[in-house]
Protein backbone atom coordinates (compact mmCIF):
# COMPACT_ATOMS: atom_id res chain seq x y z
CA UNK A 1 0.00 0.00 0.00
CA UNK A 2 1.55 3.45 -0.95
CA UNK A 3 0.57 6.24 1.30
CA UNK A 4 0.79 9.33 -0.79
CA UNK A 5 2.15 12.33 1.73
CA UNK A 6 0.13 15.43 1.49
CA UNK A 7 1.57 18.39 -0.66
CA UNK A 8 2.79 21.32 1.28
CA UNK A 9 2.10 24.82 -0.97
CA UNK A 10 5.11 27.15 -0.05
CA UNK A 11 3.88 30.76 0.79
CA UNK A 12 3.98 32.88 -2.55
CA UNK A 13 6.17 35.44 -2.54
CA UNK A 14 5.28 38.51 -3.86
CA UNK A 15 7.98 40.26 -6.00
CA UNK A 16 6.65 44.14 -5.19
CA UNK A 17 3.91 43.72 -2.84
CA UNK A 18 2.35 47.43 -1.46
CA UNK A 19 4.49 48.79 1.32
CA UNK A 20 1.63 51.04 2.66
CA UNK A 21 2.89 50.48 6.69
CA UNK A 22 6.14 52.10 5.72
CA UNK A 23 4.37 55.26 5.35
CA UNK A 24 2.18 54.49 8.55
CA UNK A 25 5.06 54.06 10.74
CA UNK A 26 6.28 57.33 9.48
CA UNK A 27 2.90 59.29 10.02
CA UNK A 28 3.02 57.75 13.67
CA UNK A 29 6.09 58.60 14.45
CA UNK A 30 5.78 61.91 13.29
CA UNK A 31 2.56 62.37 15.66
CA UNK A 32 4.53 61.13 18.37
CA UNK A 33 7.56 63.73 18.06
CA UNK A 34 4.27 66.31 18.29
CA UNK A 35 3.20 64.72 21.66
CA UNK A 36 6.59 64.75 22.78
CA UNK A 37 7.23 68.55 22.55
CA UNK A 38 3.66 69.35 24.07
CA UNK A 39 4.93 67.01 26.77
CA UNK A 40 8.00 69.32 26.91
CA UNK A 41 5.83 72.66 26.46
CA UNK A 42 3.35 71.83 29.55
CA UNK A 43 6.37 70.84 31.58
CA UNK A 44 6.58 73.95 33.89
CA UNK A 45 3.16 73.98 34.13
CA UNK A 46 1.82 70.73 34.58
CA UNK A 47 1.79 68.93 38.01
CA UNK A 48 5.10 67.19 38.70
CA UNK A 49 3.89 63.57 39.62
CA UNK A 50 1.55 63.72 36.03
CA UNK A 51 4.63 64.83 34.15
CA UNK A 52 7.02 62.59 35.76
CA UNK A 53 4.59 59.78 34.39
CA UNK A 54 3.93 61.21 30.92
CA UNK A 55 7.53 61.47 30.35
CA UNK A 56 8.06 57.11 30.66
CA UNK A 57 6.05 57.19 27.29
CA UNK A 58 6.88 60.79 25.99
CA UNK A 59 10.65 61.11 26.45
CA UNK A 60 11.67 59.83 23.50
CA UNK A 61 11.78 61.97 20.58
CA UNK A 62 14.92 60.80 19.29
CA UNK A 63 13.35 57.75 18.90
CA UNK A 64 11.20 58.85 16.42
CA UNK A 65 14.39 60.33 14.58
CA UNK A 66 16.11 57.07 14.72
CA UNK A 67 12.53 55.25 12.80
CA UNK A 68 12.73 58.45 10.55
CA UNK A 69 15.97 57.81 9.36
CA UNK A 70 15.84 53.98 9.00
CA UNK A 71 12.92 54.42 7.09
CA UNK A 72 14.57 56.71 4.47
CA UNK A 73 18.19 54.54 4.28
CA UNK A 74 15.10 51.67 3.83
CA UNK A 75 12.99 53.33 0.94
CA UNK A 76 15.75 55.19 -1.21
CA UNK A 77 17.42 51.56 -1.38
CA UNK A 78 14.57 49.67 -2.50
CA UNK A 79 14.67 50.56 -6.15
CA UNK A 80 18.12 50.29 -6.31
CA UNK A 81 18.33 46.62 -4.13
CA UNK A 82 15.47 45.65 -6.59
CA UNK A 83 17.18 47.10 -9.72
CA UNK A 84 18.99 44.67 -12.30
CA UNK A 85 22.10 47.01 -13.03
CA UNK A 86 22.24 48.22 -8.82
CA UNK A 87 22.06 51.61 -9.90
CA UNK A 88 19.50 54.37 -9.17
CA UNK A 89 16.54 54.47 -11.35
CA UNK A 90 16.64 56.88 -13.79
CA UNK A 91 20.33 58.35 -12.69
CA UNK A 92 21.58 60.24 -9.84
CA UNK A 93 20.57 63.54 -11.53
CA UNK A 94 16.84 62.56 -11.32
CA UNK A 95 17.59 61.29 -7.52
CA UNK A 96 18.86 64.62 -6.60
CA UNK A 97 15.80 66.34 -8.02
CA UNK A 98 13.46 63.89 -6.42
CA UNK A 99 15.01 64.63 -3.42
CA UNK A 100 14.96 68.22 -3.37
CA UNK A 101 11.55 68.31 -4.77
CA UNK A 102 10.11 66.37 -1.99
CA UNK A 103 12.48 67.81 0.98
CA UNK A 104 12.84 71.91 0.00
CA UNK A 105 9.42 73.47 -0.61
CA UNK A 106 7.20 72.44 2.09
CA UNK A 107 10.65 72.65 4.53
CA UNK A 108 11.40 76.73 3.21
CA UNK A 109 7.47 77.29 3.78
CA UNK A 110 7.69 75.91 6.92
CA UNK A 111 10.51 78.18 7.90
CA UNK A 112 9.16 81.21 6.16
CA UNK A 113 6.18 80.42 8.57
CA UNK A 114 8.05 79.92 11.53
CA UNK A 115 10.12 82.94 11.13
CA UNK A 116 7.03 85.13 10.30
CA UNK A 117 5.82 83.64 13.86
CA UNK A 118 8.52 84.66 15.32
CA UNK A 119 8.66 88.19 14.19
CA UNK A 120 4.94 88.31 15.28
CA UNK A 121 5.66 87.23 19.08
CA UNK A 122 8.34 90.21 19.20
CA UNK A 123 5.31 92.50 17.67
CA UNK A 124 2.69 91.41 20.96
CA UNK A 125 6.12 90.73 23.46
CA UNK A 126 5.47 87.23 24.00
CA UNK A 127 8.42 85.01 25.34
CA UNK A 128 8.81 82.03 23.55
CA UNK A 129 12.41 80.64 24.32
CA UNK A 130 13.95 80.93 20.48
CA UNK A 131 12.81 84.78 20.13
CA UNK A 132 16.01 85.81 20.11
CA UNK A 133 17.64 83.44 17.79
CA UNK A 134 16.80 84.86 14.42
CA UNK A 135 19.80 86.61 13.18
CA UNK A 136 21.14 86.58 9.53
CA UNK A 137 23.45 83.35 10.28
CA UNK A 138 20.56 81.32 11.45
CA UNK A 139 18.59 82.31 8.83
CA UNK A 140 20.83 81.85 6.10
CA UNK A 141 22.58 78.68 7.48
CA UNK A 142 18.96 77.36 7.67
CA UNK A 143 18.20 78.37 3.62
CA UNK A 144 21.06 76.09 2.65
CA UNK A 145 20.08 73.65 5.35
CA UNK A 146 23.27 73.74 6.95
CA UNK A 147 22.61 74.79 10.21
CA UNK A 148 22.77 71.88 12.22
CA UNK A 149 26.66 72.39 11.86
CA UNK A 150 26.46 75.35 14.41
CA UNK A 151 25.55 74.42 18.17
CA UNK A 152 24.49 77.89 17.91
CA UNK A 153 22.39 77.68 14.97
CA UNK A 154 21.08 74.17 15.99
CA UNK A 155 17.85 74.65 17.12
CA UNK A 156 17.04 77.95 16.21
CA UNK A 157 14.51 78.94 14.45
CA UNK A 158 12.47 75.47 14.44
CA UNK A 159 13.97 73.13 16.23
CA UNK A 160 13.27 69.86 14.75
CA UNK A 161 15.01 71.02 11.58
CA UNK A 162 18.04 69.80 12.41
CA UNK A 163 17.29 66.29 11.84
CA UNK A 164 16.10 67.61 8.09
CA UNK A 165 19.25 68.99 7.35
CA UNK A 166 21.07 66.17 8.68
CA UNK A 167 19.19 64.04 6.67
CA UNK A 168 19.67 65.90 3.59
CA UNK A 169 23.38 65.82 3.75
CA UNK A 170 23.02 61.83 4.72
CA UNK A 171 21.31 61.82 0.69
CA UNK A 172 24.46 62.86 -1.05
CA UNK A 173 26.74 60.63 1.41
CA UNK A 174 24.66 58.00 0.37
CA UNK A 175 24.34 58.69 -3.43
CA UNK A 176 27.95 59.70 -3.60
CA UNK A 177 30.24 57.51 -1.23
CA UNK A 178 27.75 54.67 0.28
CA UNK A 179 26.53 52.98 -2.95
CA UNK A 180 29.82 52.79 -5.10
CA UNK A 181 31.01 51.07 -1.93
CA UNK A 182 27.84 49.15 -2.11
CA UNK A 183 28.41 48.05 -5.87
CA UNK A 184 32.14 47.13 -5.28
CA UNK A 185 32.27 45.51 -1.83
CA UNK A 186 28.61 45.06 -0.94
CA UNK A 187 25.69 45.08 1.92
CA UNK A 188 27.63 44.00 5.28
CA UNK A 189 30.89 46.92 3.97
CA UNK A 190 28.62 49.40 3.21
CA UNK A 191 26.72 49.07 6.58
CA UNK A 192 30.20 49.40 8.24
CA UNK A 193 31.55 52.11 6.02
CA UNK A 194 28.05 54.11 7.49
CA UNK A 195 28.68 53.76 10.64
CA UNK A 196 32.52 54.29 10.35
CA UNK A 197 31.53 57.41 8.58
CA UNK A 198 28.76 58.72 10.80
CA UNK A 199 31.49 58.66 14.02
CA UNK A 200 34.45 60.03 12.18
CA UNK A 201 34.10 63.32 13.84
CA UNK A 202 34.80 61.96 16.70
CA UNK A 203 37.64 59.75 15.19
CA UNK A 204 39.17 62.87 14.08
CA UNK A 205 38.75 65.42 16.92
CA UNK A 206 42.23 65.12 17.98
CA UNK A 207 43.12 67.11 15.08
CA UNK A 208 40.85 70.03 16.63
CA UNK A 209 38.30 69.48 14.32
CA UNK A 210 34.41 69.89 15.74
CA UNK A 211 32.70 66.59 16.76
CA UNK A 212 29.32 67.78 15.66
CA UNK A 213 28.10 66.00 18.60
CA UNK A 214 24.76 68.08 18.44
CA UNK A 215 24.29 67.14 14.73
CA UNK A 216 24.20 63.41 15.25
CA UNK A 217 26.24 61.89 12.45
CA UNK A 218 26.42 58.27 13.47
CA UNK A 219 22.51 58.82 12.33
CA UNK A 220 24.41 57.86 9.23
CA UNK A 221 24.94 54.01 10.16
CA UNK A 222 20.84 54.20 11.07
CA UNK A 223 20.65 55.03 7.63
CA UNK A 224 23.20 52.22 6.96
CA UNK A 225 20.74 49.47 8.77
CA UNK A 226 17.60 50.49 6.56
CA UNK A 227 19.95 49.64 3.57
CA UNK A 228 20.87 46.13 4.85
CA UNK A 229 17.26 45.72 5.06
CA UNK A 230 16.21 46.58 2.14
CA UNK A 231 18.92 44.76 0.32
CA UNK A 232 18.39 41.23 2.66
CA UNK A 233 14.85 41.31 1.81
CA UNK A 234 14.56 42.58 -1.65
CA UNK A 235 18.13 41.60 -3.88
CA UNK A 236 18.36 39.32 -5.91
CA UNK A 237 21.74 39.27 -5.26
CA UNK A 238 23.29 35.73 -3.93
CA UNK A 239 25.39 37.27 -1.30
CA UNK A 240 22.01 39.48 0.12
CA UNK A 241 19.95 36.42 0.38
CA UNK A 242 21.87 34.98 3.03
CA UNK A 243 21.25 38.48 5.17
CA UNK A 244 17.77 37.67 5.92
CA UNK A 245 17.48 37.76 9.94
CA UNK A 246 15.19 37.08 12.75
CA UNK A 247 13.68 40.46 12.83
CA UNK A 248 11.04 40.62 15.48
CA UNK A 249 14.17 39.25 17.74
CA UNK A 250 15.94 41.73 16.56
CA UNK A 251 13.28 44.63 17.81
CA UNK A 252 12.14 43.27 20.61
CA UNK A 253 16.08 42.52 21.92
CA UNK A 254 16.69 46.34 20.47
CA UNK A 255 14.06 47.76 22.39
CA UNK A 256 14.84 45.97 25.41
CA UNK A 257 18.81 47.35 25.24
CA UNK A 258 16.54 51.03 24.87
CA UNK A 259 15.25 50.50 27.62
CA UNK A 260 17.92 49.82 29.59
CA UNK A 261 20.51 52.42 28.52
CA UNK A 262 17.36 54.73 28.90
CA UNK A 263 16.75 53.63 32.44
CA UNK A 264 20.33 53.39 33.49
CA UNK A 265 21.93 56.32 31.84
CA UNK A 266 20.96 59.40 34.37
CA UNK A 267 23.25 57.14 36.68
CA UNK A 268 26.17 57.91 34.90
CA UNK A 269 26.03 61.94 35.20
CA UNK A 270 29.07 63.96 34.00
CA UNK A 271 31.59 61.02 33.99
CA UNK A 272 34.43 60.36 31.10
CA UNK A 273 35.93 57.75 29.74
CA UNK A 274 38.57 57.52 27.18
CA UNK A 275 37.82 55.34 23.81
CA UNK A 276 39.14 55.11 20.62
CA UNK A 277 41.39 58.14 21.38
CA UNK A 278 38.19 60.34 22.33
CA UNK A 279 37.10 61.58 25.92
CA UNK A 280 33.80 60.63 25.97
CA UNK A 281 30.87 62.06 28.33
CA UNK A 282 29.15 58.67 29.19
CA UNK A 283 25.76 61.08 28.34
CA UNK A 284 26.95 61.00 25.09
CA UNK A 285 27.55 57.29 24.59
CA UNK A 286 24.34 56.39 26.04
CA UNK A 287 22.46 58.84 23.46
CA UNK A 288 24.70 56.85 20.97
CA UNK A 289 23.44 53.84 22.12
CA UNK A 290 20.03 54.98 22.62
CA UNK A 291 19.87 56.41 18.92
CA UNK A 292 21.17 53.02 18.03
CA UNK A 293 19.36 50.66 19.63
CA UNK A 294 15.80 52.90 18.60
CA UNK A 295 17.48 52.33 14.91
CA UNK A 296 17.86 48.57 15.58
CA UNK A 297 14.34 48.51 16.95
CA UNK A 298 13.32 49.99 13.76
CA UNK A 299 14.77 48.07 11.50
CA UNK A 300 13.85 44.94 13.19
CA UNK A 301 10.16 46.03 13.10
CA UNK A 302 10.48 47.28 9.34
CA UNK A 303 12.09 43.85 8.20
CA UNK A 304 9.66 41.71 10.14
CA UNK A 305 6.11 43.84 8.59
CA UNK A 306 8.02 43.50 4.83
CA UNK A 307 8.78 39.82 5.35
CA UNK A 308 5.36 39.42 6.45
CA UNK A 309 4.58 41.68 2.79
CA UNK A 310 6.82 39.66 0.74
CA UNK A 311 5.11 36.04 1.90
CA UNK A 312 2.20 37.44 1.06
CA UNK A 313 1.04 36.40 4.60
CA UNK A 314 -2.58 37.54 5.96
CA UNK A 315 -1.92 40.87 7.79
CA UNK A 316 -2.07 40.36 11.59
CA UNK A 317 -2.56 43.16 14.58
CA UNK A 318 0.93 45.16 14.10
CA UNK A 319 0.38 45.48 9.75
CA UNK A 320 -2.96 46.46 10.29
CA UNK A 321 -2.21 49.02 13.18
CA UNK A 322 0.49 50.62 10.58
CA UNK A 323 -2.24 50.25 7.61
CA UNK A 324 -5.20 51.32 9.24
CA UNK A 325 -6.97 54.86 9.06
CA UNK A 326 -5.60 56.93 11.85
CA UNK A 327 -2.09 56.22 10.63
CA UNK A 328 -2.69 56.90 6.79
CA UNK A 329 -4.21 60.45 7.51
CA UNK A 330 -1.10 61.30 9.15
CA UNK A 331 1.29 60.00 6.92
CA UNK A 332 -0.29 61.62 4.25
CA UNK A 333 0.80 64.70 6.30
CA UNK A 334 3.98 63.36 8.23
CA UNK A 335 6.24 65.72 6.68
CA UNK A 336 4.46 68.81 7.01
CA UNK A 337 3.63 67.68 10.46
CA UNK A 338 7.12 67.42 11.72
CA UNK A 339 7.97 70.89 9.94
CA UNK A 340 5.13 72.99 11.55
CA UNK A 341 4.05 71.67 14.33
CA UNK A 342 7.02 73.04 16.71
CA UNK A 343 6.44 77.06 16.09
CA UNK A 344 2.55 77.00 16.14
CA UNK A 345 2.90 74.96 19.84
CA UNK A 346 5.54 77.54 21.11
CA UNK A 347 4.09 80.79 20.42
CA UNK A 348 0.75 79.53 21.81
CA UNK A 349 1.95 78.07 24.71
CA UNK A 350 3.84 81.33 25.55
CA UNK A 351 0.54 83.52 24.61
CA UNK A 352 -1.60 81.47 27.01
CA UNK A 353 1.47 81.93 29.39
CA UNK A 354 0.22 85.44 29.65
CA UNK A 355 -2.71 84.62 31.15
CA UNK A 356 -3.01 80.92 32.81
CA UNK A 357 -0.56 79.14 34.66
CA UNK A 358 -0.54 75.52 36.60
CA UNK A 359 -3.06 72.84 35.26
CA UNK A 360 -5.49 75.64 33.35
CA UNK A 361 -2.34 76.44 31.08
CA UNK A 362 -1.60 72.50 31.24
CA UNK A 363 -5.11 71.91 29.65
CA UNK A 364 -4.86 74.46 27.06
CA UNK A 365 -1.77 73.39 25.39
CA UNK A 366 -2.99 70.20 25.19
CA UNK A 367 -6.77 70.65 24.45
CA UNK A 368 -6.03 73.84 22.04
CA UNK A 369 -2.15 74.67 20.77
CA UNK A 370 -2.07 70.96 19.93
CA UNK A 371 -4.67 70.01 17.69
CA UNK A 372 -4.00 73.58 15.87
CA UNK A 373 -0.45 73.14 15.73
CA UNK A 374 -2.02 70.08 13.50
CA UNK A 375 -4.30 71.75 11.88
CA UNK A 376 -1.93 74.24 10.48
CA UNK A 377 0.59 71.70 9.84
CA UNK A 378 -2.42 69.79 7.35
CA UNK A 379 -2.75 73.07 6.42
CA UNK A 380 0.69 73.49 4.84
CA UNK A 381 0.87 69.81 3.21
CA UNK A 382 -2.59 70.83 1.68
CA UNK A 383 -1.21 74.11 0.05
CA UNK A 384 2.51 73.14 -0.91
CA UNK A 385 3.36 69.55 0.19
CA UNK A 386 0.14 68.05 -1.26
CA UNK A 387 1.59 66.38 -4.56
CA UNK A 388 4.48 63.93 -3.40
CA UNK A 389 7.01 62.59 -6.02
CA UNK A 390 5.19 59.45 -7.82
CA UNK A 391 6.97 56.18 -6.44
CA UNK A 392 9.09 54.23 -8.03
CA UNK A 393 9.31 50.06 -8.02
CA UNK A 394 6.48 50.06 -4.99
CA UNK A 395 8.36 52.68 -3.10
CA UNK A 396 6.28 54.30 -0.64
CA UNK A 397 5.74 58.15 -2.08
CA UNK A 398 6.39 60.01 1.18
CA UNK A 399 10.13 58.97 1.65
Amino acid sequence: MTIVQPTIKAPAVTKNPHLGFLDGIRGLAALYVVFHHTWLESGTSMPPALHTALGYFLFHGRFAVAIFIVLSGYVLMLPVARSQDRYLPKGILDYFRRRARRIIPPYLAALAVAIALILLGRAVHLPPYHLDVLTPATVISHLFLVHNLSLDWFFAIDAPMWSVATEWQIYFVFALVLLPIWRKSGTVVTTIAAFTLGMSPFLLSKLGLPTFYWASPWLLGLFGFGIFAACAEWSDHPSDQKLRLPWLAIAILGLIIYIAVYIFQPLWSTQRVSLLGHAWSLNTLALIAMDIFAGVTAVGLIGYLADLAHQGAKPNFVMRLFQSRFASFFAGFSYSLYLMHMPILSLLSSWFGLYLTGLPLTIAIWAIALPLAIGFSWLLYWVVERKPPRPINGEPGHS
